[in-house]
């Protein structure tokens, strides 16, 4: 029993921490361009007040739409102050060239707000 709860711990980790640094990383790499966030929906709320939502963008790569979607943890904001400070806001993106469906936003593209980058 031990065992199965120490390689759980150790799946946790490297999906929780790992991953995310590694994606992070080697995204350094892709190319880059402007995004604009389009749609702010609620996706659930923690037994600490901390809500999450989750944020879709879109950008273009050779004239053709791409997007993609992160997560904001919030306390305070309401989804309508979001959505009215959030939709319509530029962001940059990197996306992998030779896949576009691998994106993410660069994080200080949005300095108020904790993002991730991992949301499904």
């Amino acid at each position: 029993m031990s065992y199965i709860f120490l390689l759980f711990a150790i799946f946790f980790v490297y999906f929780a921490f790992i991953h995310d640094a590694l994606a992070e990383r080697r995204s350094h790499s892709w190319s880059c361009t402007e995004g604009t966030v389009e749609i702010v929906q609620e996706h659930d709320c923690s037994e600490d007040g901390l809500q999450t939502y989750y944020c879709t963008y879109i950008f273009r790569v050779d004239g053709v739409r791409q997007g993609g979607v992160f997560a904001i943890s919030e306390r305070t904001r309401l989804l309508n102050e979001l959505q009215r400070a959030l939709v319509g806001q530029a962001v940059t993106v990197r996306y992998n060239p030779n896949d576009c469906t691998e994106c993410r936003i660069e994080e200080s593209s949005l300095r108020d707000y904790t993002v991730s980058n991992s949301t499904i």
